[in-house]
């Protein structure tokens, strides 16, 4: 009995842990967000890949250090957070800092480019046969 009590006291104490949903609040768990991934770490990933792709392997250091130097990083970095603040509650922008500040976390995210380079062949592939069948339909609509 004393086990129920306590189960039934925890379930519905679960609310009161939740943040209030106040800009405030927002702002703080969106400043811990972006430091535990900042974005510049985030859009380098993006960046990578389109690197590779575009620009010949020659190219490719100064055409990093060019895209890197003169990308204005705080107006990213104050765009994402502002979109943040106006799209997430203050409870899913701590769960997402408590993820990216967990060890797992961490890890998780610095296998993310990985997982995108070696999905990339597929992801090509797919959208080949996509646009072919799709040229066949109209095609065929003819």
């Amino acid at each position: 009995m004393k086990t129920t009590l306590v189960l039934l006291i925890g379930l519905f104490s679960l609310p009161v842990l939740a943040l209030d949903d106040t800009i405030a609040n927002r702002e703080q768990q969106a400043a811990r967000y972006i430091a535990a991934k900042p974005t510049k770490e985030m859009l380098e990933e993006i960046f990578e890949p389109i690197i590779k792709e575009e620009c010949p392997p020659e190219g490719r250091a100064k055409a990093r250090e060019l895209l890197f130097k003169y990308t204005d990083w705080e107006a990213i970095n104050n765009g994402m957070k502002d979109s943040y603040i106006r799209i997430y509650t203050a409870d899913e922008l701590k769960a997402l800092a408590d993820f990216y500040e967990s060890p797992g976390g961490r890890s998780a995210v610095k296998k993310q480019g990985v997982v995108y380079a070696d999905i990339q062949p597929i992801l090509k592939l797919e959208i080949s046969r996509a646009i072919v069948k799709a040229k066949l339909g109209k095609l065929n609509q003819k």
